[in-house]
């Protein structure tokens, strides 16, 4: 289980709600609020390759194998759901293909390539035990910031972003901030807008 000793992991679970709040709010606001409608054209792609279990567009099958746990570490399942639930892996692999993340294709290869090299073996960084893929993702955050630093945005976003937009998968993100889906997300949005978020408008 992550310690609150490593920063490159979330801690729990309390702490955990903290810095996935944190998080959170880094990403959200102008950030997300710009990139809300490229992030909607990924949405389908992604939430269809989840369900079905389609094979990979961009991610190589050890890419994806990289991607998932490393990002199952970030924010792990330790009791509530984490990025592994919300599909990370599947809306990387659609973010990748068009839009504000598809120059990140070499990076997110980088990350996996470092990775890997750090873990060592045949079977490379997805083959490590918890506590080893805990310490190589510390080694990462130390060694290579920017590369790691793209790996948590990637995460960060793939968990809390709206379930609409490819990740999120049975709005497990919003569970861990204890998030209740409420519409009003663009104005117009208070108490001159109420009948038309009760008809579910917004959402």
């Amino acid at each position: 289980m992550p310690r609150r000793s490593d920063p490159a992991v979330a801690p729990s679970p309390t702490g955990r709600r903290a810095f996935l709040a944190d998080s959170g709010t880094l990403l959200g606001g102008a950030w997300l609020t710009l990139n809300l409608p490229v992030l909607e054209k990924l949405s389908a792609q992604a939430r269809v390759a989840a369900a079905e279990g389609k094979a990979f567009v961009v991610l190589s099958p050890r890419e994806a194998a990289v991607v998932e746990a490393a990002s199952a570490r970030i924010i792990p399942s330790d009791g509530t759901p984490g990025a592994r639930e919300a599909g990370v892996v599947h809306f990387v692999d659609a973010a990748l293909q068009e839009g504000v993340f598809a120059g990140m294709r070499e990076a997110v290869a980088g990350v996996v390539a470092v990775l890997d090299g750090m873990a060592g073996g045949d079977g490379g960084y997805a083959a490590l035990p918890e506590d080893g893929q805990d310490r190589t993702l510390t080694a990462l955050e130390k060694e290579e910031p920017g590369l790691f630093g793209l790996l948590r945005l990637l995460t960060v976003v793939g968990t809390f972003v709206d379930p609409s937009y490819g990740g999120n998968q049975g709005e497990v993100g919003w569970t861990l901030l204890g998030f209740q889906r409420s519409g009003g997300w663009q104005p117009p949005f208070g108490h001159y807008d109420r009948a038309y978020r009760e008809a579910g408008g917004g959402r």
